[in-house]
C-alpha cells in the first residue's frame, strides 16, 4: 500500500512539474489557382504540445512538439516544428528542427497567400539547427546558430548535407529593438565551399518601422553567388482593432519578381476569417482565397 501511495505521489509530482500545454489549429477554404487546381481546401490542421519546467538556480527548460496533416485526407499524419531550449543567466540554447523560409522573410509581415516559411517563390524548408541567444544588452541582441540544412529525408534523423543547394551554415546575428524601430543584421558563412557553385558567405539586412497606422518592413538577402539581391518589402494597416490589411512585394535571386495583396478580420482573439489573393508571374502565378481558421 505504501509503495503503491509513494508511486502515485511520484506521478502527481511529475504531471504536475510537466505544465504541458495543448495548442493548434484549423484552417478551411477556398482557394482557386489560376491554370491549376482548386476548390475547397484544408490549410492547416496541427496540434502541438508545448511544456516547461523550472530547474532551479535561474534556469528553465521547455520544449515544443507540432503534429500536422490532421485532417481527413490522403495526406499522413507527420511532424512539424519542433524544439528543445534551456535558458538562464547565461541567455538560451535551443536544439531545434524547424521550417524556416529564405533570408527576406522577416519583411513579409502583411496578411498576404501562402507565405510558407515566409517564402512568396518557393516553399520553406526544414532544417536541424542550434541557436545560442545571449543575454539582451539593452536594445542590442545577438544570436549565433548552426544549422544542417539536410535533404528532406535525413532533416531530425541526424543526416548531414553535401549538396550545392542543401549546404550546412553558420550564422552570427546582431539585432536592436528600440520603440517602434528594428534593425537585424544576420551574417552567415557556409561549408562546402570546395564544391562547384557552392555558396561561401551570405547576409541579410532587415528594418521595420512601426508607425501606428502602418507597419513597414524591408530587408535584403545576397550571397556571394546569387546572380542579384533577393529583397522583401511589406506595409500592414491596422483598419480597427480586428480588420487588418496590407501587401508584400518582392523579387527572389533570380529577378522573378511578385506580391501578394490580403486581409484579414479577427472575428475574436481565436478565430481569423483571411481573403488574399497573389501574382507570381508565369501559367500558374496567380491565385485567389479565402479562409476560416479557429486556434484553441
Amino acid at each position: 500500500m505504501k509503495k503503491t501511495l509513494v508511486a502515485l505521489a511520484v506521478l502527481a509530482a511529475g504531471a504536475a512539474s510537466a505544465q504541458v500545454t495543448i495548442t493548434g489549429n484549423y484552417t478551411f477554404g477556398y482557394q482557386q489557382v489560376t491554370g491549376g487546381d482548386g476548390g475547397l481546401v484544408t490549410d492547416t490542421a496541427n496540434v502541438q504540445f508545448s511544456a516547461k519546467e523550472d530547474l532551479g538556480n535561474g534556469l528553465t527548460a521547455s520544449a515544443k512538439v507540432t503534429a500536422a496533416n490532421l485532417a481527413r485526407s490522403t495526406d499522413k499524419v507527420g511532424g512539424e516544428d519542433a524544439a528543445v531550449t534551456l535558458a538562464g543567466g547565461f541567455g538560451s540554447v535551443e536544439l531545434s528542427s524547424k521550417e524556416t523560409g529564405n533570408g527576406t522573410g522577416g519583411a513579409w509581415i502583411a496578411p498576404g497567400y501562402g507565405l510558407d516559411g515566409g517564402n512568396l517563390f518557393a516553399a520553406a524548408t526544414p532544417k536541424d539547427r542550434i541557436t545560442y541567444k545571449a543575454p539582451a544588452m539593452g536594445a542590442f541582441g545577438l544570436a549565433i546558430a548552426y544549422t544542417d540544412r539536410a535533404n528532406g529525408a535525413a532533416v531530425g534523423g541526424g543526416g548531414t548535407t553535401g549538396t550545392v543547394t542543401s549546404q550546412n551554415y553558420a550564422t552570427i546575428g546582431l539585432t536592436y529593438a528600440d520603440g517602434p524601430l528594428s534593425l537585424g543584421l544576420t551574417y552567415a558563412t557556409f561549408m562546402h565551399r570546395n564544391l562547384p557553385a557552392a555558396k561561401s558567405q551570405g547576409f541579410t539586412l532587415a528594418s521595420a518601422y512601426d508607425a501606428g497606422v502602418a507597419k513597414v518592413a524591408l530587408s535584403i538577402d545576397k550571397s556571394n553567388t546569387d546572380a542579384q539581391a533577393a529583397y522583401a518589402f511589406g506595409v500592414s494597416a491596422p483598419l480597427s482593432s480586428a480588420f487588418t490589411v496590407g501587401l508584400n512585394y518582392g523579387s527572389d535571386y533570380t529577378g522573378d519578381k511578385g506580391y501578394t495583396v490580403g486581409a484579414n478580420y479577427a472575428l475574436s482573439k481565436t478565430v481569423n476569417v483571411g481573403v488574399s489573393t497573389k501574382d507570381l508571374g508565369g501559367a500558374n502565378g496567380k491565385a485567389f482565397r479565402v479562409l476560416v481558421g479557429k486556434s484553441f
